[in-house]
């Protein structure tokens, strides 16, 4: 792959060791998401088309280590194809464009109580991706309390693991690393070791993630198959016109805000779906029909408090 504005070719990292490891946490795949690397309707040659735009100029490199890391892990026939910066890109919309993965940074603020990173991606019947996004929110990296290069290193890695296909390992903030790049931490450099050790660092994938990445489900060499032998999705709804969350009759908690207020707040990103151990939202879905859905995975600051806790 190559970053056609500055011609930096990317070279593949290597494979970390086997590691240490807690069963318990397993990464998964993200629902059925995932890249179609059969051939089906690119003749074989599917190669995943990177633009960007960023508000800082530190993301360019942090971009180029994380989609390094995580190609060595794909086979798609084209893996990770050209990756261009895009100065047309709106940062503030960072909107979605068919067959791309857009990135984007800016100072975002504090919208719906103050994001890092978001993910956000669009698929059809069968899983596959048809459309993502990734956002970086500078007005935490700008700050003393993210300031360390190893954030940024972190919250890219992570989000560009959710655009291959990947769910969180664990999502718990205050608990002992797993060594992924996937896992909750608040200490994203740990110990320093790689994979070993009480507490390793989360700055990279692990060998578990690139485990979960080559099955047939994802980007095994059995997966035109594998996927052939799977039925579609059944046909859904839509819900509330345009993928928008419908407006059900709900009753609420004193203290608590109205449901509508929810509602208005996550209308980017539709009906809340999960939520981290602190009872903070941060999975989303909006219906369009017939199986095509948008999900969305959104990492809190540590210190964030969004509407709709519960």
């Amino acid at each position: 792959m190559k970053f056609t504005a500055g011609l930096y070719v990317l070279g593949l990292a290597a494979t970390p060791a086997a590691a240490q490891w807690d069963d318990e946490a397993q990464t998964q795949q993200w629902s059925n998401f995932h890249h179609d690397n059969a051939g089906a309707g690119f003749v074989g040659d599917y190669a995943l088309e990177v633009e960007y735009n960023f508000q800082r100029a530190w993301w360019v490199s942090e971009l180029a280590a994380a989609l390094d890391k995580w190609d060595v892990a794909i086979d798609m026939p084209g893996g990770i194809g050209t990756v261009t910066e895009n100065p047309s890109i709106n940062t503030r919309k960072c909107g979605a464009v068919t067959g791309k993965l857009i990135v984007c940074s800016d100072s975002y603020g504090f919208k719906q109580g103050g994001w890092l990173g978001v993910a956000t991606a669009s698929s059809d019947a069968l899983g596959h991706f048809t459309k993502l996004t990734v956002q970086f929110n500078d007005t935490f990296y700008d700050s003393a309390s993210y300031a360390d290069p190893n954030e940024r290193v972190y919250v890219a890695c992570h989000e560009l693991g959710h655009a291959f296909g990947l769910d969180h390992l664990d999502v718990t903030f205050d608990n002992p690393n797993k060594g992924s790049c996937m896992d909750y931490t608040s200490d994203v450099d740990g110990d320093g070791q790689f994979e070993i050790g009480p507490n390793p660092t989360n700055l990279i994938p692990t060998s578990k993630d690139y485990t979960v990445l080559r099955t047939d489900a994802m980007y095994g060499a059995g997966h035109a198959t594998y996927h052939s032998s799977q039925p579609e999705e059944p046909t859904k709804p839509g819900r509330g016109g345009g993928g928008r969350p419908n407006k059900d009759l709900q009753f609420r908690t004193v203290g608590q805000p109205h449901p509508q207020a929810v509602l208005n707040a996550y209308a980017d990103w539709g009906a809340i779906i999960g939520y981290d151990p602190q009872g903070r939202p941060n999975e989303f879905l909006m219906e369009h029909g017939n199986g095509h859905r948008t999900r969305t995975f959104v990492m809190w600051s540590r210190e964030a408090r969004p509407v709709g806790m519960r």
